[in-house]
């Protein structure tokens, strides 16, 4: 699996310096696309059970999910988008 970045609005070039400084936070983070992508299916998968209990990540998890939040910070910002106005996703796709 890979991270992309997608932005309705954002030329290819664009998308590719968004994708460049998403690989880079997660890089400076210290965190592998493995770890952030286990992490995030271990939350998608506490959440589909509706468990009354909070999601209590492991101190790994904890790391790539918030590593994965400055990723997306970061395309943000390579794209010029303002804190509030509608942002880039990240979403995963499979490696060709």
């Amino acid at each position: 699996m890979k991270l992309e970045v997608l932005h309705e609005t954002a030329t290819p070039y664009q998308l590719h310096l968004a994708q460049r400084a998403a690989e880079q936070a997660l890089q400076a983070a210290g965190v592998t696309i493995e770890q952030v992508y286990a992490a995030e299916v271990a939350l998608l998968d506490w959440d589909d059970t509706c468990d009354d209990q909070p999601f209590i990540p492991t101190p790994e998890q904890k790391k790539a999910l918030d590593a994965l939040n400055l990723a997306e910070q970061s395309a943000n910002e390579a794209l010029g988008i303002k804190p509030g106005e509608p942002g880039a996703m990240l979403d995963w796709v499979e490696e060709s």
